[in-house]
């Protein structure tokens, strides 16, 4: 939701996933017992549209009420779309391998693969209360361009045998590589590795850095 601020001042929001069901009498009520933000974070409301309400006669709160029942259906209707489409999902996870580097040392380079830009089938970001104040950086995958890596138990270099395969990894893991006209890679250590991607068709979705705080 973005526009005008809310009473925390924030110009954004992300709205939490909970059945809504409005009902005018029990918002008139609520204007009188609740504090300004808590009715405005329980009606999804700016700051600005709270003001006009708090002062505005009869006529007007029923007009307002009109528009949040209208307000509220079409939320709803969008979480119906996005349950309707996480229902479709895949729920295995047989393409990927845990990794951890026992008997194996060195670092290697990885090609980034270039990630799905994803938005809920209604458009809108959604996510529980418990989620409300971190945003989580999602792993993403590539693959590997270049090796050194030694086996402790082969004694020898098996840097050969991890050129092309597919890894997944922390956004904030290793060192970014920029060379001019290249594309960035990434030198990572192999306990930075989280698993092995075993399938190509596969893609991870695009999630925003925000600020770590």
């Amino acid at each position: 939701m973005k526009g005008d601020k809310f009473a925390s001042g924030a110009t954004s929001g992300v709205i939490p996933m909970t059945p809504i069901k409005f009902n005018e009498g029990e918002m008139r009520d609520d204007l009188k017992r609740l504090t300004p933000q808590e009715f405005i974070i329980k009606y999804l409301i700016t700051q600005i549209e709270y003001d006009i309400l708090i002062g505005a006669s009869e006529e007007r709160k029923a007009s307002f009420a009109e528009q949040m029942k209208q307000r509220t259906e079409s939320f709803v209707q969008a979480l119906k779309i996005d349950e309707d489409e996480e229902a479709k999902w895949d729920r295995k996870c047989d393409f990927l391998t845990p990794f951890h580097p026992i008997g194996l040392s060195g670092r290697i380079i990885v090609s980034y693969d270039k990630p799905v830009k994803y938005r809920s089938a209604s458009g809108l970001i959604l996510a529980p209360k418990s989620q409300r104040k971190d945003r989580t950086l999602l792993p993403t995958t590539g693959h590997v361009m270049r090796a050194a890596v030694w086996s402790e138990i082969e004694e020898r270099w098996v840097s050969d045998l991890w050129i092309g395969i597919r890894v997944l990894f922390n956004q904030m893991s290793g060192s970014a590589i920029c060379f001019d006209g290249f594309p960035t890679w990434n030198e990572l250590e192999l306990g930075e590795i989280l698993a092995i991607v075993e399938r190509e068709d596969i893609n991870v979705v695009e999630e925003p850095l925000e600020p770590m705080v």
